[in-house]
């Protein structure tokens, strides 16, 4: 039974491993801002990675991997990351590679949003 669970397996993935291209994006935020009035610089970085084939991505940070849903559009791509709260954290990689990655937190009940701004670059695989 084994043997067969993992022959589908095979059959099953290694077709797509050929034509499976992952997309890393390394991010670089300078500025944070948590009010309209006060914004400070600020060293804050992060990874996401995209497949493909599947379209699963992931935001690689400090705590490890955290599963993020896409949205591609003509003029960005946005990765939204749904927190257990409810709250979600976004970041947007403009064409360009300028980055702003908003974090709609909450914290014993009450809001700490933030906002930051900076680069993503895609990596060459």
């Amino acid at each position: 039974m084994k043997q067969t669970f993992w022959l589908v397996m095979l059959l099953v993935i290694l077709p797509k491993l050929g034509n499976a291209e992952a997309i890393e994006y390394e991010c670089k935020f300078e500025m944070v801002c948590v009010d309209v009035e006060y914004c400070q610089a600020i060293e804050f970085n992060f990874k996401f990675l995209l497949d493909t084939i599947t379209k699963d991505a992931y935001m690689v940070g400090n705590l490890g991997l955290s599963p993020v849903r896409v949205h591609n559009g003509y003029e960005a791509l946005t990765f939204i990351e749904s927190l257990p709260t409810g709250a979600v954290q976004t970041t947007t990689i403009l064409n360009t590679g300028e980055a702003i990655h908003s974090r709609n937190t909450v914290i014993l009940g009450a809001p700490a949003p933030s906002q930051y701004s900076g680069k993503c670059t895609r990596l060459e695989s």
